[in-house]
């Protein structure tokens, strides 16, 4: 986060989220729109392995709200809105829907992207600690989109730890083959690598 570009733009905390939120929650809207991140969140509802939702409240590294409203999947990058123009973060007030999702088409590989390092805005990639809490314990890489995949228990009780075993192997299998059919959809459409985190 460039502290000194947000005191520029004269955003208090208070306007930085809301910008950061109306932004995620336009790129929201269009990976839905090209990806069917809904889609890939009913697979895991309905599949016979008996995925169960967390009830946990996942708090987000971000800090940021959620859109889409999904069971199992929540975007965990944060959106670095400092690097828009005033004249972008205006069209983020009180533009059009389609004036927001050209500006966020134009903008979002830069703006999820975490780059400003050592004082400095760089072109290098490096990783980045997402570790939050817990649930969250993990790296990425500075250009990626980060999805966390977050389960509760099991819809289906074991009887025996070797039930138990086979289930959740099943289990592992089954995410890591939908994962990497995300990833490639992802890439596929926006251009975009992406780091899955599964718990």
């Amino acid at each position: 986060m460039n502290k000194e570009r947000i005191k520029e733009l004269g955003l208090t905390d208070e306007d930085y989220l809301k910008y950061a939120n109306e932004y995620k929650k336009v790129f929201e809207g269009i990976l839905e729109s090209k990806v069917r991140l809904s889609n890939y969140d009913k697979l895991l509802e309905t599949s016979d392995l008996g995925f169960g939702a967390t009830d946990v409240k996942i708090k987000l590294t971000s800090g940021l709200d959620e859109f889409l409203n999904l069971k199992f999947m929540w975007i965990l990058n944060k959106f670095f809105i400092e690097k828009l123009s005033k004249e972008q973060l205006t069209i983020l007030d009180n533009g059009t829907d389609m004036d927001k999702q050209n500006l966020v088409l134009n903008t979002y590989k830069d703006i999820i992207l975490s780059n400003y390092h050592r004082g400095e805005y760089t072109d290098k990639r490096y990783l980045i600690n997402l570790t939050n809490s817990e649930l969250i314990e993990d790296f990425s890489y500075n250009d990626e989109l980060v999805i966390g995949l977050f389960f509760g228990k099991n819809k289906i009780p074991s009887n025996t730890k070797e039930e138990f075993l086979d289930k959740y192997n099943k289990q592992k299998e089954y995410v890591n083959k939908l994962s990497e059919q995300l990833k490639t959809d992802i890439k596929n459409n926006l251009g975009i690598n992406t780091k899955i985190i599964s718990r």
